[in-house]
């Protein structure tokens, strides 16, 4: 089976992406999507943790701190079933 990873997708039209996020599961995954204040369009995988968000963005002062207080990642929380 061929996977289609790697390639863009439309999952809403612009007008339906408006003040509220939207979900949306694109391949399996559950993603949640939004605008920001500038107008711009983000969109977070569903089981995303702050550490996740601070290790993507190589704010590493940040993971270090949340590690510190026990901080998991969310391929963590899955292999402990949480």
């Amino acid at each position: 089976m061929t996977t289609m990873r790697g390639h863009w997708y439309i999952v809403c039209r612009s007008g339906q992406l408006q003040q509220r996020p939207l979900a949306r599961i694109v391949l399996g995954e559950p993603l949640v999507l939004f605008r920001m204040q500038d107008g711009r369009v983000g969109a977070l995988a569903v089981l995303q943790t702050q550490l996740d968000f601070a290790t993507e963005r190589n704010h590493n002062e940040t993971a270090d701190l949340l590690r510190k207080h026990g901080g998991k990642t969310g391929e963590e929380l899955k292999a402990v079933g949480k």
